[in-house]
């Protein structure tokens, strides 16, 4: 199932910011991994997620509690301002690590989401419900 398209051309904007994210981030988490042994980890930003199309612009400070890396430290690529609020979140199971990037937006009074995994346990991904 897809978005609600509302504005009209909301969802192709999005998940053009989150495929472009995901294909950065394969170079980015390979070398990252290769230094600091585990993967990097982004801080949902904007934090509020954006509502009805209307853009804001990403924290890109933003860092967990156990890496010192932010988006802009880790030379994260993103808009200036976004119409999606994005995270990426990591995991190392039994099938080894890997990072889902996740997709959130608000449209008519309805929160959706989406997950772009990228690593051995596929079913943390999913299309936006």
């Amino acid at each position: 199932m897809g978005l609600p398209d509302i504005p009209p051309g909301i969802e192709k904007k999005v998940n053009k910011i989150l495929s472009d994210l995901v294909i950065a981030l394969v170079s980015i988490q390979s070398n990252y991994f290769q230094v600091n042994k585990k993967m990097w980890q982004g801080i949902k930003t904007p934090v509020l997620t954006p509502k009805d199309g209307v853009a804001s612009a990403p924290d890109k400070s933003l860092k967990p509690t156990d890496q010192k890396e932010s988006w802009t430290d880790a030379v994260i690529p993103l808009p200036a301002s976004m119409e999606i609020s994005t995270a990426v979140d990591v995991y190392e199971g039994p099938l080894g690590w890997g990072y889902m990037v996740r997709g959130e937006i608000e449209i008519a009074q309805k929160k959706w989401g989406k997950v772009i995994n990228i690593g051995p346990e596929t079913w943390h991904g999913h299309a936006w419900a």
